[in-house]
């Protein structure tokens, strides 16, 4: 029997996460995608009364709005004490998040599988974890003691912004320098200076907002998509901005549009009538959606007062990075760094 068995990288985000795995050829990253393409898992679990099991992922997420609902955003409670009740069970923030560790391994050692002949067996037990650069001991602790639950051997937990930068400079065939890396997710923001210096990395200034990401933006943009479908004649008494079970409601309307545009139809809707709505905001009215949530980002100001803290001139960046779903909203960066960011 021949083994397999190559480490992997977990981005485990608080809203979806993600593994990796370096390509045999060692110039290019795998990132596990699954049939329909979607490269990240909803980062939820859940319980299933039906069947009296533990769901995972998508499957978990999809219990919006039902009884018991989904655990989310457990990454926010690593490192504290206490429990969360998942249907009749109660599991520690490590035991959620263990839970969608091993089901990102089990999903890339089934991936590597296909396709591998008999006699060969692909292993998934060795890992390297991403956590915020902000997160203490016992939140590094708790991510490392959540990977062991999976059974995964952790090699090593990375900060996010490091491992940002150890990407760009593998990839960008860079050498030592400092780096300004942007990374704006699901439900965090953060802004990181680290300096290379004899391929060590060290994170000179961080800032951010803890309770800031994407999930805002969505809900902001559902507002606006349920204005023009009530002033084309849908009835949609909904307030998403205010109401918390309408958001909930009309956010699991957005999701199965977008999983149902994603599969190409795959998907029934046999309960359903269909509508269809196009609307392409453009990035000017994005950057405007931005800023009407972006007294609390304030982008440009949490990258220019690192720059003041650590003493790094403007000029001295040898690259600059951007991650998440800032990648595709770069005005307010690039106002800053009077160029455009790396990707």
């Amino acid at each position: 029997m021949i083994f397999v068995d190559r480490p992997v990288g977990i981005d485990l985000g608080t809203t979806n996460s993600e593994i990796a795995i370096l390509d045999p050829s060692e110039r290019d990253l795998l990132v596990y995608a699954d049939r329909f393409g979607r490269r990240t898992m909803p980062s939820a679990v859940a319980w299933e009364p039906g069947k009296g099991e533990l769901l995972v992922g998508r499957a978990a997420r999809n219990r919006r709005g039902k009884e018991p609902p989904p655990v989310e955003s457990i990454k926010r409670r690593m490192g504290q004490t206490g429990t969360v009740a998942v249907g009749p069970l109660q599991l520690t923030p490590e035991e959620v998040s263990a839970r969608m560790l091993a089901e990102l391994a089990r999903s890339m050692r089934a991936h590597l599988s296909e396709g591998a002949p008999p006699e060969m067996e692909v292993r998934v037990a060795r890992a390297v974890i991403t956590v915020p650069a902000y997160f203490d001991a016992p939140q590094v602790e708790a991510t490392r003691r959540a990977g062991e639950l999976a059974e995964l051997e952790v090699l090593g937990v990375l900060q996010e912004p490091t491992a940002a930068a150890i990407y760009h400079t593998w990839k960008e065939g860079l050498g030592d320098g400092t780096f300004l890396v942007y990374d704006l997710g699901g439900g965090t923001f953060d802004v990181s200076i680290l300096r290379c210096l004899g391929g060590e990395y060290q994170v000179l200034a961080l800032d951010g907002d803890n309770f800031l990401g994407g999930d805002d933006f969505d809900r902001r943009y559902a507002e606006r998509l349920r204005q023009r479908l009530v002033a084309t004649g849908y009835a949609l008494d909904l307030d998403v901005r205010e109401n918390p079970a309408d958001a909930e409601r009309f956010q699991r309307l957005v999701h199965l549009a977008q999983d149902h545009a994603r599969t190409a139809g795959l998907l029934r809707l046999s309960t359903l009538r269909p509508t269809h709505e196009t609307w392409s905001p453009g990035n000017t009215r994005v950057e405007q959606g931005i800023s009407a949530v972006g007294d609390r980002s304030q982008v440009a100001a949490f990258g220019m007062a690192l720059v003041s803290e650590s003493q790094v001139r403007l000029t001295s960046f040898s690259t600059e990075s951007i991650e998440g779903g800032l990648l595709r909203v770069t005005a307010s960066i690039d106002v800053l760094l009077g160029k455009e960011p790396s990707r």
